[in-house]
């Protein structure tokens, strides 16, 4: 399994990352994220997660904060295994 795949299969199952331990990802870290995966048309999958997360320069753990986050806030919903989707609240 890749990188990306695994961050995408972690954050759907992970209760408690480190970084959300500590008060969730800083502001921004999930900007750097969003802005990768807009320019991957909003949607992650585990065909493109490795270049959406090199493209935001953040680490595999941190990434997966973020998707917890943006998921747990409603801005990111999974679908199916394996692909994320960022809403139009966070994607225009």
């Amino acid at each position: 399994m890749n990188t990306g795949a695994a961050l995408l299969a972690a954050a759907a199952f992970v209760p408690a990352l480190p970084a959300l331990a500590e008060g969730g990802p800083r502001p921004a870290e999930v900007a750097a994220f969003v802005a990768a995966a807009r320019a991957a048309g909003c949607v992650v999958t585990e065909a493109n997660a490795d270049r959406v997360i090199a493209a935001s320069g953040l680490s595999a753990e941190v990434a997966a904060a973020v998707v917890q986050s943006l998921e747990q806030q409603g801005k990111a919903k999974a679908q199916g295994a394996g692909r994320l989707v960022l809403t139009p609240e966070v994607c225009q």
